[in-house]
């Protein structure tokens, strides 16, 4: 099947613009994680694309706990709309979630 959003090169050139961040090899490793729990390509260039502007705000190896709630709170009264703020905080969640715990599973919950 055609990949009409060429989604595999935009991932690749978003993959490229991580790999030269300030903490973007760790931010490889959390899309590989992603790969491996079976999210799409399309699904996986949102990710890359949300995790770029997470790395150009926070060094997501020694943020804390109030850094982040912080970076959430910046988010939720930006001019995004609704649907972007929601997915800045899953994608923020799910990979401090997986910084914690190697895991993005709900067992692991991120209070």
């Amino acid at each position: 099947m055609d990949d009409i959003y060429q989604a595999e090169k935009r991932l690749e050139r978003l993959k490229e613009v991580l790999k030269e961040k300030k903490n973007g090899d760790l931010a490889l490793e959390f899309l590989e994680h992603l790969r491996t729990k079976g999210l799409s390509t399309i699904r996986l260039v949102k990710y890359a694309s949300t995790l770029r502007r997470i790395l150009d705000v926070l060094d997501i190896r020694n943020a804390s706990k109030e850094d982040v709630k912080k970076f959430i709170l910046e988010i939720n009264s930006s001019g995004y709309k609704a649907w972007t703020r929601q997915g800045f905080c899953v994608v923020t969640k799910k990979l401090f979630q997986w910084i914690e715990y190697s895991d993005t599973t709900k067992k692991y919950a991120v209070s």
